[in-house]
C-alpha cells in the first residue's frame, strides 16, 4: 500500500525543496478557527526541553509524473500543515525585521521550509485549493490588501498568528523556532495510490470508538506521570503503582457510565454546574490545583499564564490524588450499583433510582463522602437526607419542573456544612426550598400527571401511598414480584371481545375518545402480582375484581369497592390519591 515513515520533525517534513505539498480541490476550505490554532501555537510554546509535540498521522500521495517540484497531495492532515506553513510565515516576518541581529541560517531554513524550486525559479510550499488559494498567496507573498470586513478562517488564522508574536523579541522568535523546527513530529504515510489513501483514511478516522471523557484522563494523568518518572531517575515502580491505582478506579466503575462519575465529582468538588462538552477542561482545572509537579506540565503553563494560579497550599502527590478518585469511586459505585451495608440506606437509595433522580448524585457523592458511615448518628442523617432528596425530586417531576435547573441546584447544595450535623437536614431543606414546589401546585398536578414510560416512577408512588395508608409491618413489598397495573387497559380493542368484554362500549363513545389522554395517569393504575396481572390481563372490570380481591396489596384490593370504572373514576381516585401524596412527600 505505502511506506509508513518514522515520525520526522517539522524542518525534516518541509525543508526538501524539491516537493510542494498540494491540497486538491475537492477538500474542504479551511476550518480551523481561533480555539484549535492557539491550541497548536501554545502546545508548541510551552514545551519543556527535551518533550516533543506528536501531531496526528498525514496522509500523502506523490505524484510522481510531476517533474521539478514534485506533487504530493494531502488526503488527511491538510488544515493542520496549513496552519503550520502560516505559523512559519509569521515567524519569517518576525524574525526578518530584527534585521542584522538575526542570524542568516534561521532565515534560510525558514524560507526553505515556506518555498519549492522550480530550477531557477521558486514557488510556494504549499498550494490550497481553489477556494482559499488567492487569499493564501497574498499571505506567502506579502501582498498587502486593505481591510477586510469579512476576513476567511484562512486570513484569521494568520493574522491571530501574527499579533500572537507581534511583542517577541528576537530570543523569543528563536526559541520558537527552535522548538517548530525540532520538537514538532510528523508521522507521515505515503501511498502510492488514490485508493489506498482513502481506504486508510477511512480505517484511521472511522474504525474503532472514540476515546471517551475517561480515556482522555487517563492518558493526562499518565502522561504526567510519564513526565516526573523522566525527570527523577525513571522510577518505574511509581509509574507501576499510578497504573494499578487507575486500575481500581476503573474496576469500581464497572457496569457505570464513567464520564457520569467525572462529572459528578467534579461538580461535587467545585460546588459549580458543568457541561458534558467541558468535563476535560475542568478536570484539568481541577487537577492543577490540587496536584504536586503540575509545573512539568505545557499545558499548566498556559493556564498558569492566562488564570494567574495561586501557590495551593493542599496540592497533593499524583498517588494520594488517585487514592480520592478510588475512594469516591467506590462511593459512586455503592450509591448507583450496590447500595451500602446498612439496608434502610441501600433501600432510599433504590427508592430514589426509582424515581429518575441522576442528578443528585454529584450531591450524594460529596456528601456521603464528608460524613463517616460507621456511625450511626450520621448514617441516619445520610438516610433522612436521601429522603428529603426524593420528596424534592417527586414533587418537581410531578409539577414538570425544569430538569435544566437540577445540576444547578445539586452541584451548588455540595458545599452545606456537614460538620452541624443537628442541622444538617435542615440546611438542606433551606437550601432547596427555593425551588421546591408548594403543596397547591403538587396537588393540582400530581392528578394530571402521565407516567407513560416511567414505569418505575409509577410503581415507586404507588408503593410508598401503599405504605401510607396500610403500614407494612413485617410484609413488604417485593418490587420485583409486582408489576403496574392498568385498570382500564392499554388496548380496548381486543380481537376476541366474548373473551375479553368489549371495553369501547362499556365506556361509551365520550369515554373512549378520552382514554388515551388518561390511559397513564395516576387514578389508573394499582400494583398487581405477575400471577394476578396475567390472569386479570384486558378482561372487562367485573372480571379484573375478581382478581383484585385476592391481592395482598391495599390499593388494589379497594377497587373492588367501585361498581364500576370508567374516565370519571380515574378523576376521582387520581384527586384521593393526590391527598393521601400530600402526607407522604413534604418538608
Amino acid at each position: 500500500m505505502g511506506t509508513a515513515n518514522s515520525a520526522i520533525s517539522v524542518e525534516e517534513f518541509f525543508n526538501n525543496d524539491n516537493q510542494q505539498f498540494v491540497i486538491p480541490n475537492y477538500q474542504r476550505r479551511y476550518a480551523w478557527k481561533n480555539k484549535q490554532v492557539m491550541d497548536l501555537f501554545y502546545d508548541i510554546h510551552y514545551l519543556n526541553q527535551g518533550q516533543k509535540h506528536l501531531l496526528n498521522m498525514t496522509i500523502l500521495i506523490e505524484n510522481k509524473k510531476t517533474e521539478r517540484p514534485r506533487e504530493i497531495f494531502i488526503v488527511d492532515g491538510q488544515q493542520r500543515i496549513t496552519t503550520l506553513i502560516l505559523l512559519i510565515k509569521v515567524l519569517w516576518e518576525k524574525y526578518d525585521s530584527f534585521g542584522n541581529e538575526c542570524e542568516k541560517s534561521h532565515l534560510y531554513d525558514m524560507k526553505k521550509c515556506l518555498r519549492a524550486k522550480t530550477g531557477k525559479n521558486e514557488k510556494i510550499k504549499l498550494r490550497l485549493g481553489k477556494l482559499d488559494s488567492k487569499n493564501f498567496e497574498d499571505i506567502m507573498e506579502g501582498v498587502n490588501r486593505n481591510k477586510i470586513d469579512s476576513p476567511s478562517r484562512l486570513q484569521t488564522a494568520y493574522i491571530d498568528l501574527k499579533e500572537k508574536i507581534e511583542n517577541f523579541p528576537i530570543e523569543d522568535v528563536e526559541m520558537y523556532w527552535d522548538k517548530l523546527k525540532n520538537d514538532v513530529v510528523i508521522i507521515d504515510y505515503k501511498v502510492d495510490n488514490s485508493g489506498d489513501a482513502y481506504k486508510l483514511f477511512e480505517i484511521t478516522n472511522n474504525r474503532g470508538l472514540e476515546l471517551t471523557k475517561t480515556d482522555i484522563i487517563k492518558n493526562f494523568i499518565l502522561g504526567h506521570i510519564a513526565i516526573i518518572v523522566e525527570n527523577s531517575d525513571g522510577d518505574e515502580k511509581r509509574l507501576k503503582k499510578i497504573l494499578e491505582k487507575w486500575q481500581e478506579i476503573i474496576v469500581n466503575l464497572d457496569g457505570i457510565k464513567k464520564d457520569d462519575f467525572f462529572r459528578h465529582f467534579l461538580m461535587g468538588r467545585t460546588c459549580s454546574k458543568i457541561p458534558f462538552s467541558r468535563i476535560i477542561t475542568k478536570f484539568k482545572d481541577y487537577y492543577f490545583l490540587n496536584v504536586e509537579d503540575v509545573e512539568l506540565l505545557t499545558e499548566f503553563k498556559r493556564y498558569n499564564d492566562i488564570y494567574e494560579t495561586p501557590e495551593s497550599t493542599h496540592r497533593k502527590r499524583i498517588e494520594k490524588f488517585l487514592d480520592d478518585l478510588i475512594n469516591s469511586s467506590k462511593i459512586y459505585r455503592q450509591i448507583v450499583i450496590d447500595g451500602f451495608g446498612n439496608n434502610t440506606l441501600t433501600k432510599e437509595l433504590t427508592n430514589l433510582k426509582k424515581i429518575e433522580a441522576t442528578p443528585t448524585y454529584s450531591f450524594l457523592l460529596a456528601f456521603i463522602t464528608k460524613m463517616d458511615m460507621d456511625k450511626e448518628v450520621e448514617l441516619k442523617k445520610v438516610v433522612k437526607v436521601i429522603k428529603v432528596l426524593q420528596t424534592f425530586m417527586i414533587r418537581r417531576h410531578i409539577c414538570k419542573e425544569r430538569t435544566g435547573e437540577l445540576d444547578d441546584i445539586f452541584s451548588n447544595l455540595c458545599d452545606v456544612d456537614c460538620n452541624d450535623t443537628d442541622q444538617l437536614v435542615l440546611n438542606v431543606k433551606q437550601r432547596l426550598q427555593k425551588y421546591y414546589p408548594d403543596d397547591n401546585k403538587f396537588v393540582e398536578e400530581f392528578p394530571n400527571h402521565d407516567y407513560k414510560g416511567k414505569v418505575n416512577r409509577a410503581k415507586y408512588v404507588l408503593e410508598q401511598i401503599e405504605y401510607r395508608i396500610k403500614p407494612p409491618n413485617e410484609k413488604m413489598i417485593v418490587w420485583e414480584e409486582v408489576e403496574l397495573e392498568h385498570i382500564i387497559p392499554q388496548k380496548i380493542k381486543p380481537k376476541n371481545s366474548k373473551k375479553f368484554g368489549d371495553w369501547e362500549k362499556y365506556l361509551g363513545e365520550k369515554d373512549t375518545e378520552k382514554h388515551p389522554e388518561y390511559l397513564n395517569k395516576i387514578g389508573n393504575l394499582t400494583l398487581l402480582t405477575k400471577e394476578l396481572n396475567l390472569k386479570a390481563s384486558n378482561n372487562p372490570f367485573f372480571t379484573k375484581r375478581d382478581e383484585y380481591v385476592g391481592s395482598d396489596i391495599e390499593l388494589t384490593k379497594n377497587l373492588c369497592n367501585y361498581r364500576f370504572f370508567k374516565i370519571k373514576n380515574i378523576k376521582e381516585r387520581s384527586n384521593w390519591l393526590a391527598q393521601k401524596s400530600l402526607e407522604i412527600w413534604k418538608f
